[in-house]
């Protein structure tokens, strides 16, 4: 039986991992509210003609970032495609092979040999599922004259100047 500090860490390790599985779950159906508002935010700027808004301190616009992941092993295993092999094949995309293909790194490869004349080679493309994803950049708006302004007015207006 655990007794003294090995109970007390042992509880303190209970309680952190019950917490640990509530903040997955939280962040998991925090990031499809995310995803979701995302859309709706884009949406409503693109239906009113704009592409970029204002509110605050910050700018937000909508982008659109084509991203690429592999497609279900199920899929791949009924085409006969080997993900791995079909980098450790290709001399532009060997160096993202670790024990697994960098989703973030694969983006980054693909989305600069798209932009090439090669392109992406068409085995590459029957193992990948290509989309656009949806997103909002938001940016701080530099309001560092207007600022300077209102600091020079009052100082104007205090007679300090």
């Amino acid at each position: 039986m655990a007794e003294g500090r090995i109970r007390e860490l042992i509880q303190k390790y209970e309680e952190l991992r019950t917490k640990k599985e509530l903040l997955t779950k939280e962040k998991s159906e925090t990031e499809k509210e995310f995803k979701d508002i995302q859309y709706e935010l884009a949406t409503a700027i693109s239906d009113a003609d704009m592409s970029t808004v204002q509110y605050g301190e910050y700018s937000y616009s909508p982008n659109v970032k084509r991203r690429y992941n592999f497609k279900s092993a199920a899929d791949l295993a009924e085409l006969g495609i080997d993900k791995l092999e079909l980098f450790r094949s290709d001399d532009r995309l060997v160096d993202l092979i670790q024990e697994t293909i960098s989703a973030s790194s694969m983006n980054s490869a693909l989305a600069e040999l798209a932009n090439t004349e090669d392109g992406i080679p068409d085995e590459v493309l029957a193992a990948v599922n290509i989309y656009d994803e949806i997103t909002i950049s938001r940016t701080r708006t530099d309001t560092s004259g207007k600022k300077k302004v209102k600091e020079a007015l009052m100082k104007r207006r205090e007679g300090n100047v």
